[in-house]
């Protein structure tokens, strides 16, 4: 009488762990696009953030214009210049000021970030093109 071998072949092994790892690294790659893109949508309202503040400075003393700096909203119209999601640490959020090339009232501005998929975004006063 033959004696049944029950078990999987070594061959059906390989495929399914081969199977597996496929599908483990299409998962890594996708988890890895997913905070990416949850980063940059963080950076974005961050940068809305800081130019509602930027609003708010200008709107209390519409002569004064924007200020030179963000480190003037600091703590009266926003707690703390947020942070770079992805380390902790401060975020070069990019202001430049515009219209007041030495000395204020400032009366434009460009606030930009630079985004994990490798753009910037960018923003300027509300009702400016």
């Amino acid at each position: 009488m033959k004696k049944k071998n029950d078990g999987f072949t070594l061959i059906e092994i390989l495929v399914v762990a081969t199977i597996i790892g496929i599908l483990a690294a299409l998962g890594a790659v996708s988890y890895s696009a997913l905070n990416a893109n949850s980063r940059d949508a963080l950076r974005k309202a961050d940068i809305e953030q800081i130019r509602s503040a930027l609003e708010m400075y200008r709107s209390n003393d519409s002569l004064s214009g924007y200020p030179t700096s963000t480190s003037a909203l600091t703590p009266n119209y926003i707690r703390s210049v947020p942070t770079d999601p992805k380390t902790g640490s401060v975020y070069p959020y990019t202001y430049l000021p515009a219209g007041c090339d030495t000395t204020p009232p400032c009366t434009n501005y460009t606030l930009s970030a630079i985004l994990d998929v490798g753009t910037t975004y960018s923003t300027t006063p509300y009702g400016a093109n």
